[in-house]
């Protein structure tokens, strides 16, 4: 059963910038990740193997999230790992509505942005 109450975009469907970001956990360094899906409570990322992890997060460790679009911090917590020969997918829900409603403006503003420059939000 499906319980979201936020919508969550592809990241093909938004601009560009929308698709990058800066995680970290714990006492790892930051690391560079792709943004495969979003909405004012969430987002699901890839990690590409390229970067040598130490240690990956658990199910409800604090994860930290730099959205490239947002220019700072959100404060998530892991809601899983999944990780296969490719890539680690995380998936990261914040639980803050004001953090939720900041990424829901600036979602506002990416859709409005695809929209002006032709593309198409409902596909």
């Amino acid at each position: 059963m499906n319980t979201r109450k936020a919508i969550r975009y592809s990241s093909a469907l938004l601009p560009a910038n929308h698709s990058k970001a800066t995680i970290k956990w714990g006492g790892d360094p930051q690391i560079e990740c792709n943004i495969v899906n979003c909405s004012s409570q969430g987002v699901g990322v890839i990690i590409l193997p390229l970067q040598p992890l130490l240690e990956f997060p658990k199910e409800n460790d604090t994860i930290l999230v730099k959205m490239l679009a947002a220019k700072r911090w959100f404060t998530g917590t892991c809601i899983y790992t999944s990780l296969d020969d490719r890539s680690i997918a995380i998936g990261i829900y914040f639980p803050n509505q004001y953090e939720q409603d900041h990424i829901q403006h600036l979602l506002y503003k990416a859709l409005k942005e695809c929209d002006h420059l032709g593309g198409d939000v409902n596909k």
